[in-house]
């Protein structure tokens, strides 16, 4: 067995989850002996992602869970297969692949799952086993998101994220973006799954069809985010989920409009390429 498939093993036992695919499953991907990068297949859209190249491509998910204390399984779901869009080119192409899970206090996250992944330079599809990753990701998601038991260590630290309305999701957001800031990989995508409702939920829903509302809420959710003005270009910041809160009543359009308004003022002032901010998952 591969030093990769070891770790993986041995990371899934410790966190006992159980996953359907997340087995010595085979790849159905090129499995020529070559290890050159360019005998992989290219990504050119996933998850409505455009990634060029074969160059590895780094990724971390921030989940915000006082956006899924509610028990909405289907929303849970919706996050997971969010999650895997963005990591997919990851797991295929090699980089830094992380997921964590923030509630209150975004400098409080719990980090579920990290790993370092070989590019295709290093390790080319016949050494490779995505299909296993991929199980071994979305067991690690099913966990943090409640869709399956967790280890009782995972359950516990999540458990200790705080409770209660609005959540620190703009320092969350600023702290996966320094997060990526020097990793080498030259495509550093982050995607923050939230209901969007900051702790001052009410600078985001006050006055919304007022003019300058969505401004000045940006503004201010920058200011939370307390990213370093001299921090490094990710190549994407992903929001998705916004207005969107388990076992609540969305929110009303003009609320949801406010949220999502707000969030693409801030994300236009963070250091990223691109901005992706949407109530959909």
């Amino acid at each position: 067995m591969s030093t990769t498939k070891s770790r993986l093993a041995a990371a899934a036992s410790l966190l006992t989850l159980a996953a359907t695919g997340c087995g010595n499953s085979t790849s159905t991907r090129d499995t020529s002996s070559s290890a050159a990068a360019s005998d992989t297949v290219s990504f050119s859209a996933v998850g409505g992602l455009e990634i060029s190249g074969t160059g590895p491509v780094s990724t971390t998910v921030w989940i915000d869970r006082t956006s899924i204390l509610g028990g909405d399984r289907a929303l849970a779901g919706r996050y997971k297969t969010s999650a895997l869009q963005m990591l997919a080119p990851t797991i295929a192409r090699g980089g830094t692949l992380e997921l964590r899970v923030f509630g209150r206090v975004g400098g409080h996250s719990v980090p579920v799952l990290a790993e370092s992944i070989p590019p295709l330079s290093e390790m080319g599809p016949a050494g490779r086993d995505d299909d296993t990753m991929t199980g071994y990701v979305a067991a690690a998601l099913d966990a943090a998101l409640g869709l399956a038991p967790a280890s009782d260590e995972l359950s516990g630290a999540l458990e200790k994220l705080t409770e209660g309305p609005g959540s620190d999701v703009a320092r969350a957001a600023g702290e996966a973006i320094v997060s990526l800031a020097e990793d080498p990989a030259p495509t550093r995508n982050v995607l923050v799954l939230s209901d969007g409702r900051v702790q001052q939920t009410e600078f985001v829903l006050k006055d919304a069809l007022s003019a300058g509302a969505a401004e000045q809420a940006g503004r201010q959710i920058v200011e939370n985010a307390n990213v370093p003005q001299d921090t490094r270009k990710i190549s994407l910041l992903r929001i998705r989920g916004l207005g969107s809160t388990s076992g609540q009543p969305d929110g009303t359009s003009e609320e949801i409009e406010a949220i999502d308004a707000s969030w693409e003022a801030a994300c236009d002032a963070l250091p990223a390429e691109d901005c992706d901010v949407s109530p959909s998952t």
